[in-house]
């Protein structure tokens, strides 16, 4: 199992969590055209899965390589 969260770092607040992919399609359907950042794990960087955020109007960030302080934020949202 591989589980998905999506943070509002606005307010700090988890917008969704569930098993991967359906925490994206909760998004969605609360957020208008959020800016999703992941890391580049396989499945962010899949085809199928850029051709969704295309079509949910969303932007898609990526962290660089070796520069994990970009997920730090979401990282650390349960301290």
């Amino acid at each position: 199992m591989y589980l998905s969260a999506i943070l509002d770092l606005y307010d700090r607040r988890i917008v969704s969590y569930v098993i991967f992919f359906d925490t994206f399609d909760q998004a969605i359907e609360t957020e208008v055209s959020p800016l999703f950042h992941g890391d580049r794990g396989f499945q962010y960087t899949h085809q199928n899965f850029c051709k969704r955020i295309v079509e949910a109007g969303m932007t898609q960030s990526m962290s660089y390589v070796g520069k994990c302080i970009d997920n730090g934020s979401m990282e650390g949202f349960g301290e």
